[in-house]
C-alpha cells in the first residue's frame, strides 16, 4: 500500500545520503518524501497520488517478471563500487533474497521454467536435471539446489526431510560417465534413485535455486550455464 511511502519517509533521516543517490532524491523530495518531513500524500495532486499507488503494483509485476526468467542474484549484491547502479537491480536483491554475497563468494541461479517454458508445477509433472560430467558447477566449495513453494517461497515438508540437494548430500550418485541426474517431484523416483531425488510440493508450482560457492572462472564469467530441466 501506500503506507510504504511512510516507511520510506521514516527512515531517511536514519541514513547518510549518497551523492550518487543525488538525483533520486530530488525527485523524492518533488512528491513530498524528504529527510525529516512526515510524508503527507493527501496534499499531493489526486493525480500523483495515484500514479504512486498503480506504481507499486506495476513494480511488484516487474520484479515477478524478472524473478521467473534468467538471472544471476550475485549481481544484485554487493559494493557500491561494484553494485549495478540500477534502483531496480537493488530491488530485486531483496525480493528475491536478502543476504546475497558477492560473486566471488557465491553465484546464484533461479531455476524458475522447464525446457518448454512452462512454469514447474508439482501436482502436474515430474521433472529431471541431468548434468554430464562438465556440466557439474565448477566451484571450490560446494553446489545445492534448493526447493521452494509458490508463491510463498517456503522450503517444502517432503517424507525425507530433504529441502536441498547437492553435491555434499549423503549418499549422491554419480554415473560410471562422471554425471549426475537429479529427480525433481512430489513422487519418489524409486529406492534406487531417492538418493538423487529433491521433493517438490505435492501441488501446485514452485522455484528453485542453484548456489555454487567459491565459483571457478565459467561461473564468473559468465560462460558455465544452468543445464536445462526437462519435464518427464
Amino acid at each position: 500500500t501506500e503506507k510504504y511511502w511512510s516507511y520510506v519517509a521514516f527512515l531517511l533521516p536514519y541514513i547518510t545520503p549518497h551523492p550518487n543517490d543525488q538525483s533520486m532524491y530530488e525527485k523524492m523530495a518533488s512528491v513530498g518524501l524528504e529527510r525529516g518531513v512526515a510524508w503527507e500524500p493527501e496534499k499531493l495532486d489526486p493525480a500523483i497520488r495515484q500514479a504512486m499507488k498503480d506504481g507499486i503494483g506495476d513494480a511488484r509485476a516487474e520484479m515477478k517478471k524478472i524473478s521467473q526468467g534468467k538471472v544471476d542474484p550475485s549481481s544484485f549484491a554487493g559494493a557500491r563500487n561494484t553494485l549495478n547502479p540500477t534502483y531496480l537491480d537493488r530491488a530485486m536483491g531483496v525480493y528475491m533474497g536478502i543476504f546475497i554475497n558477492v560473486a566471488q563468494q557465491s553465484v546464484y541461479f533461479s531455476l524458475a521454467v522447464d525446457t518448454d517454458g512452462k512454469q514447474f508445477d508439482g501436482g502436474k509433472n515430474s521433472y529431471t536435471l541431468e548434468m554430464s560430467k562438465d556440466q557439474i558447477p565448477p566451484c571450490k566449495y560446494f553446489w545445492s539446489i534448493t526447493m521452494y513453494s509458490l508463491p510463498q517461497r517456503w522450503l517444502v515438508d517432503n517424507p525425507i526431510d530433504r529441502y536441498s540437494i547437492g553435491n555434499a548430500t549423503p549418499g549422491l550418485k554419480t554415473a560410471t560417465d562422471g554425471s549426475i541426474t537429479l529427480y525433481l517431484g512430489a513422487t519418489s523416483p524409486g529406492k534406487d534413485k531417492e538418493s538423487n531425488w529433491l521433493p517438490a510440493p505435492e501441488e501446485g508450482p514452485f522455484w528453485m535455486v542453484l548456489r555454487t560457492y567459491g565459483p571457478g572462472k565459467s561461473l564468473l564469467d559468465g560462460t558455465w550455464k544452468v543445464p536445462p530441466v526437462k519435464r518427464v
